[in-house]
């Protein structure tokens, strides 16, 4: 997948938001038997956007994510309150608390039920209200 990337986005000139615009391209035909894997593949590249300071650009990224997630492992798992809580935290980039702030008691109280307590990511997440 990398190794098509940087050659698809242009070899060594492309530019990280290059790199990531394809990748976020790739991942839509890509990784159709490997669920997980494109959930992954798609945090991956939201958490490029953000850490670019383009949370638009990440956001439907975030979103396919979650859902993603929710529909393979249900809203109990980890992996799901996890990605919950980053749609969260790029809603709250975007100057949207109306939508960020019910986000989070939602995603904490999934991450809890399924680590059996408050651990170091919901931490991260409380922190955030």
């Amino acid at each position: 997948f990398l190794v098509d990337l940087f050659h698809t986005a242009g070899g060594e000139g492309a530019s990280a938001r290059d790199l990531l615009a394809t990748g976020a391209r790739s991942v839509q035909s890509g990784f159709e038997d490997q669920p997980l894997a494109r959930g992954f593949m798609l945090e991956a590249l939201g958490r490029g956007y953000v850490n670019l300071g383009l949370p638009s650009e990440a956001l439907p990224l975030y979103d396919r994510c979650f859902a993603l997630r929710q529909r393979e492992l249900g809203e109990d798992h980890r992996d799901t309150a996890r990605a919950l809580l980053d749609l969260g935290h790029v809603q709250l980039r975007l100057a949207r608390p109306e939508i960020a702030v019910p986000i989070f008691p939602r995603g904490l109280e999934a991450l809890e039920r399924a680590e059996g307590g408050p651990g170091p990511a919901w931490a991260r997440g409380a922190i955030a209200l």
